[in-house]
């Protein structure tokens, strides 16, 4: 069972400019009181081709961590567009929220964003090197969220350690282009999806888990 339950997540500044920081106010819910601080950090998945271009934007220690429901915001900066390559600025890519104690990730929230030009002719035809200022990001607020089981102040160190079930999820490779993404419901967290994609749905590039951890239940912190 987990200590820690993120409860909610809210974008403060969405839609918003590309070269402006991004502001998460996030809520949590502790059932007990932690000897460790909470790592948070954010992740920004700079090409669909490699996850080593991968961008950390922030990574912080949150604490003490008491128990009950505790809130913050948490900004984070900008991509470094410079470090992206040019005809991957515009489009669809994933941003990743990542929840850790004592160095393992016990929560991930992926949010599809869309970068865009703000005119008409910029869009037609994209300028080479992308202009930062003229560009708008929009993360589209229903996440997709997979959480694991850890080990917790006193769990067994030595005994041995059984990851979930992985419960049949939301495929993360989807077309996100013009689609809602299904919306789960965090107080169901641990029980079966309500709902699938829906049919039809092409392969999306970018792929959620593909960062060295395995598949676990899907839950929805949004409003």
């Amino acid at each position: 069972m987990s200590l820690v339950n993120v409860s909610n997540v809210r974008l403060l500044n969405n839609p918003g400019k590309f070269e402006d920081p991004i502001e998460f106010e996030i809520t949590y819910e502790s059932l007990e009181d932690l000897a460790e601080d909470l790592q948070w950090k954010v992740t920004y998945v700079a090409s669909a081709r490699s996850s080593d271009q991968d961008q950390v934007l922030d990574d912080i220690l949150v604490g003490p961590v008491q128990r009950g429901v505790s809130q913050f915001v948490f900004q984070v900066p900008p991509p470094d567009i410079s470090k992206i390559l040019a005809d991957e600025v515009i489009g669809m890519t994933v941003m990743m929220l990542s929840v850790l104690y004592k160095n393992q990730e016990f929560a991930r929230i992926g949010y599809f964003v869309c970068n865009e030009y703000d005119n008409e002719e910029m869009k037609e035809s994209p300028p080479n090197p992308p202009r930062r200022d003229r560009i708008i990001r929009n993360v589209l607020e229903k996440p997709r969220v997979l959480f694991w089981a850890i080990r917790w102040d006193g769990d067994d160190e030595k005994g041995d350690f059984a990851l979930p079930e992985e419960v049949e999820a939301q495929a993360a490779r989807e077309d996100a282009e013009g689609e809602d993404l299904v919306e789960f419901d965090a107080d169901a967290a641990g029980q079966d999806e309500e709902a699938d994609d829906e049919e039809g749905d092409d392969e999306q590039e970018i792929d959620l888990e593909e960062h060295d951890t395995p598949a676990g239940p899907s839950m929805d912190v949004s409003e």
